[in-house]
C-alpha cells in the first residue's frame, strides 16, 4: 500500500508512504480497503474508526491514474460502510481541501451531507487551506 500512497500523493499530512506506519494504524484503529487488478492495486481507501463516539472518517482515497473515471472511489467508500455498519458505527465522515471537487462529488453521490467549511485551518504545503467537511449516517446492517 505505501508503494501506491507515494505514487499518487507528492506530499501528504500523514507518512501513508511508510509501511510501518500503515501496519501500525492497522492494528490500532485504521481499516483499508482496496481494488486489485492483475495483481496490481489501482485504488485504496481507509476508514478511521473512533469506537467511543462510533464514528468513523473515511480518509486516505487514492486512485491510480489507471483506475480514474471507473467509479472505484465509490466502490471503495460503499465497501467500509458495509464494514463500519458490522462495527456499530453511526457516523461516516470526511474532511477535504475546499479544492478537493472530485471527491465532493464521489460523497455528494453516496449521500454524504455538507455540514460546512473549515476555513483557513490546514497547513498544507507551506499554505493554509479551508477544509469542507461531509457527514453521513451509516446505515445499521439488519
Amino acid at each position: 500500500m505505501s508503494g501506491p500512497y507515494q505514487q499518487i500523493f507528492a506530499s501528504y499530512s500523514f507518512p501513508v508512504n511508510d509501511p510501518e506506519y500503515l501496519r501500525e494504524t492497522m492494528a490500532k484503529n485504521v481499516l483499508y480497503a482496496g481494488v486489485w487488478q492483475d495483481k496490481k492495486l489501482l485504488a485504496l481507501a481507509a476508514a478511521e474508526v473512533a469506537g467511543k463516539v462510533a464514528s468513523a472518517e473515511m480518509t486516505d482515497l487514492a486512485i491510480h491514474v489507471n483506475g480514474r473515471a471507473r467509479g472505484l472511489a465509490g466502490v471503495l467508500l460503499q465497501k467500509l460502510e458495509v464494514l463500519m455498519a458490522e462495527a456499530h458505527i453511526k457516523t461516516c465522515y470526511t474532511i477535504a481541501t475546499a479544492t478537493s471537487f472530485g471527491r465532493y462529488i464521489t460523497f455528494a453521490k453516496n449521500k454524504y451531507v455538507f455540514a460546512g467549511a473549515l476555513i483557513n485551518n490546514t497547513q498544507i504545503s507551506g499554505a493554509l487551506e479551508s477544509i469542507n467537511v461531509w457527514y453521513k449516517p451509516v446505515e445499521q446492517q439488519r
